[in-house]
């Protein structure tokens, strides 16, 4: 059951996430695009930079949440086998 709890809290965050990385890339290429003129308008590329910053800031917090939903599903046998496996590192 564990299984087939984690497939959906995974798919949740990537159809989350996908939207905001796009917005994300439009960004950073904008800023990019106004680094490129001369003169470099300083006001673009900070409104750039702020949108950039915060559709990362989003897509940071969306794969934080379904860290805590799968790190939630585990049972405690499974979190001890983990800390082994890192112990042996």
């Amino acid at each position: 059951m564990v299984g087939t709890q984690r497939f959906p809290a995974a798919v949740e965050v990537q159809t989350g996430v996908a939207g905001h990385e796009w917005d994300m890339r439009e960004a950073y290429q904008a800023l990019m695009a106004d680094l490129d003129r001369v003169p470099i308008d300083s006001e673009a590329v900070m409104k750039h930079v702020n949108t950039a910053l915060l559709a990362e800031n989003q897509v940071k917090k969306k794969q934080l949440a379904m860290l805590v939903k799968l790190r939630n599903l585990l049972t405690s046998e499974q979190i001890d086998y983990l800390e082994s496996v890192v112990a042996k590192k």
